[in-house]
């Protein structure tokens, strides 16, 4: 058996010194030499001279059988030796490895580089769980990172592992010490059950609480939140509250507001509209406030209150409905770029988003929506709250191709437009109108992305006229770069064939024709870009 001449490092995590390096190295060399050697001579010593001769091949050998046993015993010996020398090596290559001359301090930083939210740490093997189980050295830092181990994603699996699961948090949350923010988020795998018991699992979660940091929790109760009140949570900067129950409305207090939302910290916010703090005066520092749903609003009035005090809100997402009947209250939010708003229905009458009530400086992006079917005419100026608008999205119907086209000659700076619902055309009676593209090009000259869904009239021949008119180049246009639509009708011909200078000169097309009766699509067309997101401008 081969001796070390360092017996002290092999089978340790010990770092050998620069000088020891080179020695290693040196007896590398020399190991590699000899097992080259050795490796020769193992060719040379086979029966045949080197050469393999199958016996299936016919053909008579020169040894005699003595003199095959000897070659055979000696090349056994040199086997052997082979393989301990081969051992000798990979034991030596370890020694200086880059993984063991990491310095500590960086190899924190890898292993906090390695934290996802994608995939459920508690139950699989992922980080920070396999960083501990590589070597005792790894072991040692990740138990004495606490930081690591507060980041916590879980996901819910079937009934017949949450024992586990309940297990697991409790030690993840040990290893993360006892003080220091932690950021945790919940959701429900396919395979889980909603009536499931989950109270031991909020029960270590909700401990916690006064060490939130950023919390993403989809619920099937409010049990633990219920009591919960900003004092609770002094470090909270980002709560996302989801329902995965949706009668969880019906069953837990339609109308209980969560008094955690109130905390003077917070600057994300996400939850369901009716869970909404009746006073929203601590919403001060907020930069990010999602409080959209479909299957609940606020009142117009109760939206204008909790955004005149949101004065330094960037992002902002709103279900409202109910009468406009309120004295408008002219707001300003200076910062605000991305603003999306879902209507229950539109009344006639309503100044919400209008310049009489909201001063909107930087909005870039908007997106407006509704459930119900009527849209009169007199509220259109809230389709259009900004005249610097770079993506615009429109949910309405019926909505007139008069209205639409009217609001986007307003907007000249215009880079993106998705219109969910085809427009109808004034002299049709409420039918679409088949000519909505070629009014549209004309207008938007920087607009580098268009989608169209649930449309209907449109024409095959229509979409290949305006591809090739806003494709090519032309004084004061940018040329399109993204068309992607949905069409309740069969294929009329492949516009594809006829757009492949375009294509390749980097136009990216996605069209799906389906049948308005059933959900399968009967055909799609797409370019070999297909998948790739438009670059943003």
């Amino acid at each position: 058996m081969l001796r070390s001449p360092f017996p002290h490092l092999l089978h340790t995590n010990i770092v050998p010194t620069d000088a020891e390096c080179d020695s290693i190295r040196h007896l590398l060399d020399t190991a590699r030499q000899e097992l080259a050697v050795l490796t020769r001579d193992l060719s040379l010593r086979s029966p045949f001279g080197g050469m393999h001769v199958p016996q299936q091949w016919g053909i008579e050998s020169d040894f005699s059988a003595q003199d095959a046993a000897l070659r055979i015993s000696s090349s056994e010996d040199t086997l052997f030796k082979r393989h301990e020398l081969e051992e000798f090596i990979n034991q030596h290559l370890s020694l200086v490895s880059l993984g063991r001359r990491i310095p500590e301090d960086v190899l924190r930083e890898i292993f906090m580089a390695t934290l996802t939210f994608d995939e459920n740490a508690m139950l699989g093997p992922y980080e920070p769980a396999i960083l501990s189980q590589t070597c005792r050295y790894w072991r040692d830092i990740t138990l004495t990172m606490p930081r690591l181990w507060a980041i916590i994603h879980i996901v819910v699996p079937s009934p017949l592992k949450l024992p586990h699961l309940f297990d697991a948090v409790r030690n993840w949350l040990e290893r993360s010490g006892n003080d220091g923010p932690l950021d945790i988020s919940l959701r429900f795998s396919p395979q889980s059950d909603d009536s499931c018991d989950l109270d031991p699992l909020m029960a270590s979660i909700t401990f916690l609480s006064r060490r939130w940091r950023h919390i993403n929790l989809n619920l099937t109760s409010y049990t633990r939140l219920r009591s919960m009140t900003a004092e609770d949570v002094p470090l909270l900067e980002s709560l996302v509250i989801k329902e995965h129950d949706h009668d969880l409305r019906y069953r837990d207090h339609y109308t209980e507001h969560l008094k955690i939302a109130e905390a003077k910290t917070l600057r994300r916010l996400e939850l369901p509209p009716f869970r909404t703090p009746k006073n929203p005066e601590n919403f001060t520092s907020l930069t990010y406030l999602n409080l959209s749903d479909r299957l609940g609003y606020l009142p117009y009035d109760g939206a204008i209150s909790v955004l005149s005090h949101c004065l330094l809100l960037e992002s902002c997402g709103l279900s409202v409905t109910g009468s406009s009947r309120f004295t408008p209250k002219h707001i300003s939010l200076p910062r605000l770029a991305h603003l999306s708003i879902f209507h229950l229905h539109i009344p006639q009458d309503a100044q919400f988003l209008t310049a009489a009530s909201m001063s909107l400086p930087v909005l870039r992006a908007f997106h407006c929506d509704a459930l119900g079917r009527v849209l009169p005419n007199t509220t259109v100026r809230c389709l259009f709250p900004a005249a610097d608008l770079a993506c615009l999205k429109i949910g309405l119907r019926p909505l007139t191709s008069d209205t639409l086209v009217a609001g986007l000659t307003t907007l000249p700076s215009l880079e993106e437009l998705h219109v969910l619902n085809e427009p109808r055309g004034a002299e049709r009676r409420g039918f679409p109108d088949p000519q909505f593209l070629h009014r549209l090009m004309p207008l938007c000259p920087r607009l580098r992305c268009l989608e169209l869904s649930q449309f209907t009239a449109i024409s095959d021949t229509t979409i290949l006229e305006f591809l090739r008119a806003r494709t090519k180049l032309q004084p004061h246009f940018l040329p399109l770069s993204y068309f992607a639509s949905t069409i309740a009708r069969p294929r009329q011909f492949d516009i594809l064939l006829h757009l492949a200078d375009e294509v390749l000169d980097g136009l990216v097309v996605n069209i799906m024709y389906y049948s308005p009766y059933r959900s399968v699509p009967i055909a799609r067309l797409k370019c070999s870009f297909e998948g790739m997101k438009m670059p943003s401008q």
